[in-house]
């Protein structure tokens, strides 16, 4: 089974990529893809808060094990990002990104 360890790095000015390292230390990078259906279960959230990078943390089950994970090796072929916006920072909505992406895995 790959697990993914933690977001590593992240478009700072789009959103438009992000890198996962899995527990076997491989780094995946996914691209995004477009928007998400709202009911599409998130494997990464992020926040942005006026003034600070944008943080994307793993989305674990009650167990505390990363959602973005898959029988067999490596990261699943696509995830969904979700991102929660500081009300008063219209930054992400003048960027025009939805409340929730798609991204796919870079071959």
């Amino acid at each position: 089974m790959s697990v993914a360890r933690s977001v590593q790095e992240i478009d700072p000015s789009r959103l438009d990529w992000l890198t996962v390292e899995d527990t076997e230390g491989h780094i995946w990078k996914y691209r995004r893809a477009g928007a998400a259906d709202l009911a599409e279960p998130v494997h990464i959230e992020g926040h942005l808060k006026r003034g600070l990078p944008f943080r994307a943390n793993l989305v674990r089950d009650n167990d505390g094990h990363p959602f973005l994970r898959q029988n067999g090796q490596g990261l699943p072929r696509t995830m969904v990002l979700e991102y929660i916006e500081d009300p008063s920072n219209p930054l992400l909505t003048n960027m025009g990104l939805p409340g929730k992406a798609e991204y796919q895995l870079v071959d």
